[in-house]
């Protein structure tokens, strides 16, 4: 009997976009529109953490943080991270197309997952149901169930765990 019931997949750099460049480009767009130049490695550093969590943590950043004093006369504050947030789901839809080539190997695993019954379901990079046409039209059959990041901690908040609402929408067969 299989273990593995069911898996979930992050889409950049996991199923698609390898090396993460879509959301590296779009955060570093959102701090050039605040007037911040921002690297390749600030942005990267925090990856892995929710959007929101993901500019606080960069605007907390030593270098960062000065540039922001620098700039505005002061430091860096919530608000402020809202207002590089809005400008980032824009700058990613902007560039998503340009970055969402499958990733080697994916569709042989999602063929596995499939032969071996085991659910498949993804989450996207932000909190917005984004799944670029290229790989929806490769992958789109294989995933049962699509939520974002944000709404599945909204679910969460709710009492529903990502889990719960992952076995609420997947089908009952593979």
């Amino acid at each position: 009997m299989n273990r593995i019931k069911g898996v979930i997949f992050d889409w950049a750099g996991t199923t698609v976009d390898f090396g993460c460049t879509s959301p590296v480009s779009a955060f570093k767009e959102a701090f050039r529109r605040a007037g911040i130049e921002v690297t390749d490695e600030e942005v990267r550093a925090p990856m892995g953490l929710l959007k929101r969590d993901h500019i606080k943590t960069m605007l907390a950043m030593t270098r960062i943080a000065q540039a922001w004093q620098d700039k505005y006369g002061a430091a860096a504050t919530d608000a402020d991270a809202e207002k590089i947030y809005a400008d980032f789901e824009p700058a990613l839809m902007a560039v998503l197309d340009r970055h969402c080539d499958l990733i080697p190997g994916i569709l042989e695993t999602m063929e596995y997952l499939r032969q071996n019954e085991i659910r498949v379901g993804s989450t996207p990079t932000t909190g917005t149901d984004i799944r670029p046409q290229k790989a929806q039209s490769f992958l789109g059959s294989f995933f049962c169930m699509v939520t974002g990041a944000n709404r599945a901690a909204r679910l969460s908040r709710a009492q529903k765990s990502p889990v719960e609402t992952f076995e609420a929408h997947a089908p009952t067969t593979a």
